[in-house]
């Protein structure tokens, strides 16, 4: 069973995109220190002081594939409203600008709301993967 420390401090590595050899051996040297009756807190101060001490963080793939994906797709919404209004007379119900930008808007939201699901099912990993060792 983990404590509550170790769960927090796996969040914050998680967030910070470290790499899982990195989660393992935080989550490592905090059970060392619980286990000889030590406070985790008090000597490495609080989860997000101590996860801030990492510095192998790097952009998670999923997250930055997803992002780009929506980007892209924004201005591709943006590019094609722009056509479809100036070449074939389309007329949505809104303003033409307006339309163009609540779609791109849409899409990047989309994009952003995959990329955000994708770093939580990361932390779901990492915690299980952490709580079997």
């Amino acid at each position: 069973m983990q404590s509550a420390y170790a769960k927090d401090l796996v969040w914050q590595l998680t967030l910070r995109d470290a790499a899982d050899e990195e989660i393992l051996a935080a989550v490592h040297q905090v059970n060392l220190r619980e286990s000889r009756g030590e406070d985790p807190a008090a000597e490495l101060g609080s989860a997000a002081e101590y996860a801030a001490t990492f510095s192998g963080q790097r952009p998670s793939p999923a997250r930055s594939r997803w992002v780009t994906v929506a980007g892209i797709l924004a201005v591709a919404w943006l590019i094609g409203t722009a056509v479809a209004v100036e070449r074939f007379g389309f007329d949505p119900p809104v303003p033409d600008r307006l339309f163009a930008l609540l779609g791109a808007l849409l899409l990047l939201c989309v994009g952003v709301g995959v990329a955000f699901v994708a770093a939580l099912s990361r932390a779901r990993r990492a915690t299980a993967r952490i709580a079997t060792h």
